[in-house]
Order: structure tokens, then sequence, then C-alpha cells
């Protein structure tokens, strides 16, 4: 091996004991966060009707929402300036109901028939059988001897 010369001799030993001498204080690597066991992010379904946790409105909730809309808008009348152009007000909401049909993650994508693909007509099958035929031959034409 090469030596090195003295002055990087000299400064190698120096960047080694500065090096060891502030290794004590180096804080500890942290440690790895925990792993995850719960379900996965993909099987839950983000913002679809009814695939949250909230509890359904009940003819109370409606009626006190609706009490508190309507007192609302009633203070917003008595306090704003009259004018001309329209009015704007918060209407009350009525009460839906919760989707029922499959969730879009159960569905298979890519799979074949799970789509609505139009099927290949005799024309491009027979298109595409000429291309890889010619594909293959090319590539047979090329390609080094397989080795026995």
């Amino acid at each position: 091996t090469i030596q090195d010369a003295p002055d990087v001799a000299a400064e190698k030993a120096r960047f080694f004991l500065a090096y060891q001498a502030a290794l004590p204080a180096t804080p500890p690597k942290p440690a790895d966060p925990p792993k995850w066991y719960g379900p996965l992010a993909s099987k839950i379904p983000a913002g679809l009707p009814g695939s949250s946790a909230n509890v359904a409105l009940t003819a109370d909730l409606s009626a006190a929402r609706n009490a508190f809309y309507n007192t609302y808008n009633a203070q917003v009348a008595a306090v704003a300036p009259k004018s001309d152009g329209p009015v704007f007000a918060v209407v009350p909401v009525a009460t839906s109901a919760q989707w029922t049909g499959p969730v879009a993650a159960t569905l298979p994508a890519g799979v074949p028939g799970s789509s609505p693909n139009v099927a290949e007509t005799a024309d491009v099958l027979n298109a595409k059988n000429a291309f890889f035929t010619t594909y293959n031959q090319q590539v047979a034409a090329v390609a080094p001897a397989p080795k026995v």
C-alpha cells in the first residue's frame, strides 16, 4: 500500500482524535417507529357517504338544526343593511339516505371482463398476431443461440 505523506497522516490522526472525543456526546440513534398492524388505508373507503362512523341525523336533530338556521337567518335579516340585490340565506338541508351500494375498492380493476372495454375485432386480432409473429422472428434472428 502507498504510505500517507507525513502531513496527511498527522491530519488524519488529528481528525480521528477529534472524532473519538466527540463520539460520546453524540445522541443515540432514535428508535424506529413502531410497526403498524392495523387495517390498510386502502381498505377503508374514504369519502363515500355512509362509510364513516358518523351517526345518522335523527328527526329531533334535524328539527333543532333547522330551527338554528331559521333563527340565524332571521337575525341576519334583522341586522343586515337593506339592498336591492339578491338575498343569500342558509337553506336547511333535508336528511338524506345513506349509501348502501358496493364500495368502489371491492370492484376488481383491470381484471379481464370487469371493465366495459369493447371486444377486439377480427382485424385487430389478426394485426396483433402478425405484429407478434414478425417481432418474434426478428428477435430470433438477432438473439444468440441458446447454450446447451
